[in-house]
């Protein structure tokens, strides 16, 4: 009778154990899914700040073009004039 009772004990502590684990492991997974939101939200700014830096580079390219006297310069074409000032 005696190893029964300790076999039940044994049974009562893995479980607790378990379900302690499966607590754990649910909280890791909330917060890996948040880091993996946060990072997502990263991403996505650094994108915009890069296509903002872009703008800019463009915007001070085309005034430096046209205060030599030079034509504007864009994506799809790039033209300067024949004779500079």
């Amino acid at each position: 009778m005696g190893s029964s009772i300790s076999t039940e004990l044994l049974v009562e502590n893995a479980t607790t154990v378990i379900n302690e684990l499966r607590l754990r492991v649910s909280t890791l997974e909330s917060s890996v899914s948040l880091l993996q939101k946060n990072f997502m939200n990263i991403q996505a700014k650094h994108i915009k700040n890069d296509e903002s830096l872009q703008r800019l580079d463009e915007y001070v390219l085309n005034v430096k073009l046209m205060e030599e006297g030079r034509s504007v310069y864009s994506k799809r074409r790039f033209h300067t004039r024949s004779s500079y000032k």
